[in-house]
């Protein structure tokens, strides 16, 4: 119990740090290759299977399923948000699931160097109906999300998800617009 509160302090505290040195505690704790991210939308309309993909050019995604899968107004919102001189475009595809709420979240975004090359890994919270709630509908949903260009080529990506319990809200439903795309 006391270690716990050792703890419990020690974090509580870190905001009177400089912000350096919390960055370099974090380092060695194995958290440098996390970015800032931006979760940006949450469509319903996605791929039948998980995928994650990136987009690094308004062209590449104009091209891609993400355009099929949202409304040319939405469209519009999503290209608002990214300005691909200095960022990527991530999708992260759910695909079909039952259940899902409104809670879907881009939850972490960890660049990690493989020699020449960079992996895009993409953690994603999927939040689920509770059981007594549940009206069982069928939902394709993705993430999209952006993050600054690193200065290394990015050659593929990654993906996790983690379900959670999000209790009795709003259940997402959709349609498929696209089957599964190849991955980028």
């Amino acid at each position: 119990m006391q270690s716990l509160k050792v703890v419990i302090n020690f974090f509580g505290a870190y905001r009177s740090l400089p912000g350096m040195f919390f960055a370099a505690l974090m380092s060695m704790a194995g958290c440098s290759n996390a970015v800032e991210s931006a979760h940006i939308f949450t469509g319903t309309n996605g791929p039948t299977k998980p995928q994650a993909y990136h987009f690094e050019s308004r062209s590449q995604l104009d091209n891609s399923w993400v355009k099929s899968a949202l409304s040319s107004s939405d469209y519009e919102q999503v290209l608002s948000k990214i300005d691909f001189r200095r960022q990527i475009l991530v999708a992260v595809s759910v695909g079909e699931r039952n259940s899902v709420s409104e809670n879907v979240q881009l939850w972490r975004i960890r660049l990690l160097p493989v020699g020449e090359d960079t992996i895009v890994d993409v953690s994603v919270k999927v939040g689920m109906v509770s059981k007594e709630c549940r009206k069982d509908f069928t939902s394709y949903v993705f993430v999209l999300g952006t993050f600054e260009k690193p200065k290394q080529a990015l050659s593929y990506g990654s993906y996790d998800m983690d379900n959670f319990n999000a209790g009795c809200v709003t259940e997402l439903s959709g349609q498929a617009k696209v089957g599964n795309p190849p991955a980028n």
